[in-house]
């Protein structure tokens, strides 16, 4: 367990170092690593692992922001809609994977694109554009009719660019390490040829006020948008989350509940959009916002649904083969991919990558016949989450989450309780599991969050 510990430790480091070494230092660090384990060092070579490993993500990171050069720049690129588009009465905001550059932006010498801008992730606005002057209020009557933007549409889109940027506010979001995390190269905008010629410098997601004065002036373009076509083929996941909050949202204009459709998508397919700000400080203040992001409380609950329905299927068919001992595998088999099914429509969030790899590893172990230590789950799933996103240390998402967990292990695995009480043992833990992570996450919760909940653990029961 140790191992694991001095490994993510190391990786979480470097997400804290100013500079990045050379790659000569890199493969130099993993030589004295395998050293390391040559000579039985184990510790120091684990140490030396997560240096390297820590610092290659960060060079792969430095990579994929566009390069300065090419910010305010007019480009048309190709690509497809991934994840869960969101729209309000100004913009459309989604993410879009780059699979080629349009023939113009080719032809113009821009040939360097290619390397910059193919197979990245953009995350682009588009703007809804008015006919009316920009004094008047924001009506849907007014709004220039455009084909609504859908996961798995592929576009051809005239876009302008930026790094991934944001405020270090010590107590705001750092929105350039978000952007980062979730593989975001740049962001950007939505602009029509023309008003690309003209005012390259321009930026709707800096300044939206001044350029909807600027469209009063003179009148307003279609965007050079164009629509190429719709395929699910490689984003089957996004389509079958977007198809599913299409269809929620649809039941729920039927049965007229638009109240709870913001908290019926973010339990389904992990897009709190919706939710209000009233309902977010309902939740706030009743202690109770842990239940609407995706967790290891849901992949656990998912997790027990599959290993009940593979024990049903497993007794049904041990009537006919009573000695069969691949028929035990189906328990397993269901729980691991019925904890993979829903997080992938939850959308991999962090704590639920660190619930389902403790939920892997345990099942492994458990179809291998090995014996396998809680704290070692943990750490097993540290170190996976330190390999796949180093820079979730400093999200409040990776303390909250796993600091629940331990504490949670630690006080139920140093006390038992006695066996006089034992008609009472599951509602004595639940007492103490609410009291355990009220007194555990107080201090996070007051840092992170900004207030804690009194009522929490009494409400939460």
């Amino acid at each position: 367990m140790r191992y694991f510990l001095a490994f993510s430790i190391t990786v979480f480091a470097t997400s804290y170092s100013p500079t990045l070494p050379s790659f000569y230092t890199l493969w130099l660090l993993l030589f004295l690593a395998v050293c390391g384990i040559y000579r039985r060092y184990i510790l120091v070579a684990c140490t030396l692992l997560g240096l390297c490993v820590g610092f290659y993500q960060g060079h792969r990171l430095v990579d994929k922001q566009l390069p300065s050069a090419l910010e305010s720049v007019p480009i048309s690129v190709i690509g497809t809609v991934v994840g869960l588009p969101m729209k309000d009465q100004r913009r459309e905001r989604f993410l879009f994977s780059v699979t080629s550059l349009a023939e113009s932006s080719v032809t113009e010498g821009q040939t360097s694109l290619h390397r910059h801008i193919v197979g990245k992730t953009l995350q682009l606005s588009r703007y809804q554009h008015h006919k009316k002057m920009a004094a008047v209020p924001f009506s849907s009557a007014d709004l220039v009719t455009a084909i609504p933007i859908a996961t798995g549409q592929q576009w051809q889109f005239t876009v302008k660019l930026r790094r991934p940027r944001g405020f270090v506010n010590p107590s705001g979001m750092d929105y350039q390490a978000y952007l980062l995390r979730n593989n975001i190269a740049a962001t950007g905008y939505v602009v029509s040829a023309k008003s690309a010629k003209s005012s390259p410098h321009a930026s709707l997601e800096r300044f939206p006020q001044q350029s909807t004065q600027q469209s009063t002036q003179q009148p307003a373009q279609q965007p050079a948008q164009k629509l190429l076509g719709e395929s699910c083929a490689w984003v089957i996941v996004d389509c079958l989350r977007w198809h599913i909050k299409e269809r929620l949202s649809a039941l729920a204009k039927r049965v007229k509940s638009d109240k709870t459709i913001g908290v019926i998508n973010a339990l389904t397919v992990g897009d709190s959009q919706g939710i209000k700000s009233q309902q977010w400080d309902a939740f706030k203040n009743t202690g109770t916002v842990h239940l609407l992001a995706i967790s290891g409380l849901h992949i656990g609950l998912a997790a027990v649904i599959g290993v009940t329905i593979g024990r049903s299927i497993m007794r049904f068919l041990s009537v006919f083969k009573p000695f069969s001992m691949r028929l035990r595998v189906l328990p397993v088999v269901f729980s691991m991919g019925f904890s993979l099914m829903y997080s992938l429509l939850a959308g991999m969030n962090l704590p639920t990558q660190r619930a389902l790899i403790m939920v892997l590893v345990y099942q492994c172990c458990v179809l291998c016949g090995y014996r396998v230590s809680p704290w070692l789950l943990l750490t097993i799933a540290l170190s996976g989450i330190a390999i796949l996103d180093p820079l979730s240390i400093q999200s409040a998402g990776f303390w909250l989450s796993f600091l629940a967990v331990a504490v949670l292990l630690y006080g139920f695995l140093a006390y038992r309780p006695m066996t006089v009480l034992l008609p009472y043992r599951h509602a004595l833990q639940g007492i103490k599991a609410q009291w355990l992570l009220t007194l555990g996450l107080l201090l996070p919760s007051l840092f992170w969050l900004q207030g804690a909940s009194i009522s929490a653990p009494l409400i939460n029961l």
